[in-house]
């Protein structure tokens, strides 16, 4: 069994392995609707046992969980993660393409999920199925889970995974999601933030009430935007007391793998399809910024609604007010902590009226820059694509804090187009994407053959 016969068998398979992904693409997965989700459950399970996989389902309060297993011929286990729920498509007629019909057009497939994360861990699945289809085995033993509920917090999956450590017993762990930079080359990530969402809402009375009666009558709206603004000082600094005490910056090696990124301020601006960032941030060095991005953390207004939305004017007193808000956190940062401080601030500040409801709350998570898993990757990536951008840590959150009671190293990449579209219409991979990606992930796997 050798690497490259996997290889040339997933390159002599390409289009049925094209098609198996458009299929799964055409179903409707979207996290919130059970028939979907029923049904790709049904067609993932199915496909993984034709592959020689054992394949168990289940069932948690939410969506379910799909554990697979394939033994090889070396002792060591990696586990992948996945997840096979999707954004809701809307705004459905921002689509050229219908969303689940997985059109192809110019070496473009087009379908929610494209990326995030069918396009993904589908790779996983036809690395898997090459070997197989091949030798008949695999270098090293392999698990898969996959959720159902990534796009609404992964609930079930922070319950599932302390309840079943021996289950997913593994040495490492690996998954894939997004796109590869902008500039081509593939991105590793070695951990990701934590976040407190809330949910900021004030009542002032029991309607709406006419404009005309404001010098009497406490306005909710008003209310609100006091309590945000205090949240937030004009340093742009949040004015929480005790916010940033458990923050450590990062380390060594974490500023060796930022410095190694090579990335400036204007390719920032052009990854991210900006025009210019925030004031005083402007002349600093793609160090520093990235320093900033990865190992600061930040409260952001996500959305405000109180009022009269409508067209024309209506002259009313807001009776109700809310606001959502995303605390990111960094490592060592606990987001019970961090709730309870908002808490206290808005007590000490005159804002005991101000309800705090908690919408979702998971700790950051890192993975050891020097972990073997992280090299392997690195190693596999260049073969692929490049030098890689490294990550020590992503701006965004997810599932790793979960993933890190399983006390394995674990890394992250992304194998989708740059420019993949992920949450918004017109999501898409490409026929390249998903070779590449394939050709990865078998060379990850023969990485564990010695």
């Amino acid at each position: 069994m050798t690497c490259r016969d996997a290889l040339t068998h997933a390159a002599d398979n390409e289009e049925r392995y094209v098609d198996d992904l458009k299929t799964l693409l055409r179903i409707p997965s979207v996290s919130a609707d059970p028939a979907g989700v029923s049904e790709c459950v049904e067609f993932l399970s199915a496909h993984l046992m034709g592959m020689g996989m054992t394949v168990s389902v289940f069932k948690t309060e939410r969506n379910p969980i799909i554990v697979g297993e394939l033994k090889g011929t070396s002792p060591r286990t990696v586990l992948f993660y996945g997840h096979y729920d999707v954004q809701p498509p809307d705004p459905i007629e921002a689509w050229e393409h219908p969303p689940f019909a997985a059109c192809e057009c110019d070496g473009r497939i087009y379908a929610r999920g494209a990326v995030d994360d069918k396009g993904n861990f589908f790779c996983i699945v036809k690395a898997i199925q090459s070997y197989v289809e091949t030798a008949g085995s695999l270098p090293c033993s392999v698990k898969f889970v996959l959720e159902g509920e990534e796009e609404m917090g992964s609930e079930s999956i922070a319950d599932f995974v302390p309840q079943n450590l021996q289950l997913l017993r593994c040495d490492d762990m690996v998954w894939f999601d997004g796109g590869i930079h902008a500039d081509g080359r593939p991105e590793v990530c070695l951990g990701m933030k934590g976040m407190a969402y809330v949910e900021l809402s004030v009542e002032s009375a029991v309607r709406d009430l006419h404009s005309g009666k404001a010098p009497l009558v406490d306005n909710a709206a008003w209310r609100l935007v006091w309590a945000l603004r205090s949240l937030y000082g004009p340093d742009q600094r949040i004015a929480i007391p005790g916010f940033y005490d458990d923050v450590v910056g990062p380390s060594p090696s974490d500023a060796r793998l930022i410095a190694g990124s090579r990335l400036t301020a204007q390719d920032i601006l052009k990854d991210w399809t900006i025009q210019r960032l925030r004031d005083g941030y402007e002349g600093l060095p793609g160090d520093e910024l990235l320093k900033r991005l990865y190992f600061e953390p930040t409260c952001t207004i996500c959305g405000i609604t109180t009022g009269y939305q409508g067209p024309g004017s209506k002259t009313v007193i807001p009776h109700t007010a809310r606001a959502k808000v995303d605390f990111r956190l960094v490592p060592k940062q606990d987001p019970g902590d961090i709730i309870a401080k908002l808490r206290s601030h808005l007590c000490r500040q005159g804002f005991g009226d101000v309800e705090v409801s908690v919408d979702s709350a998971m700790p950051a998570s890192k993975s050891d820059p020097d972990a073997d898993v992280v090299r392997k990757m690195l190693d596999v990536m260049r073969s692929s694509y490049g030098q890689p951008v490294v990550k020590p840590i992503v701006e965004g959150s997810g599932p790793g804090c979960v993933f890190e009671q399983l006390g394995v190293p674990y890394v992250f990449a992304r194998l989708g187009p740059a420019e993949d579209r992920s949450h918004s219409p017109n999501e898409y991979t490409t026929r390249e994407a998903y070779r590449k990606g394939i050709a990865t992930v078998i060379r990850l796997i023969a990485e564990y053959s010695h």
